[in-house]
Formats: structure tokens, sequence, C-alpha cells
């Protein structure tokens, strides 16, 4: 599993390619982006969240970018 957190938010994966936020107010989102596995999640200085990992469709990992703030 991995974690990081920033801009009020706190951000959990785990190797089956789920990401979990949890913002200041307790609330949660579920996000499953990896198909295969999810190896690197790291949240910026700024609001942007980076994940690294494997999907189905894709011989080689993957880098994923979300921006927090919305």
């Amino acid at each position: 599993s991995t974690n990081g957190a920033g801009d009020g938010q706190l951000v959990f994966g785990s190797r089956d390619g789920s990401i979990w936020v949890i913002n200041r107010d307790y609330e949660t989102g579920h996000i499953h982006k990896f198909d295969i596995s999810l190896q690197l999640l790291a949240h910026s200085l700024g609001d942007t969240l980076i994940a690294i990992g494997m999907d189905e469709s894709e011989a080689k990992q993957t880098i994923k970018l979300w921006k927090t703030d919305r």
C-alpha cells in the first residue's frame, strides 16, 4: 500500500489499483484507477496526485495525474 497527503486530503492506495481520498470533512471517495496494480502514489506540494501502476491494456507501467482541487 502507499499513501500521501496534501491540499487538505489524505490519499491511500493499495496494490489492487484502488485509490481512496479522505477530505477534511472525513468524506471518502474510492477510485479504482489501475486494472492490475498500483505501485506508487504521491501528492505534490501543489494540487496534483501522481500515480504509477499497471493496466491490462499497457505492456509497461503507466503514469496518471489528477488535479485534487476540484
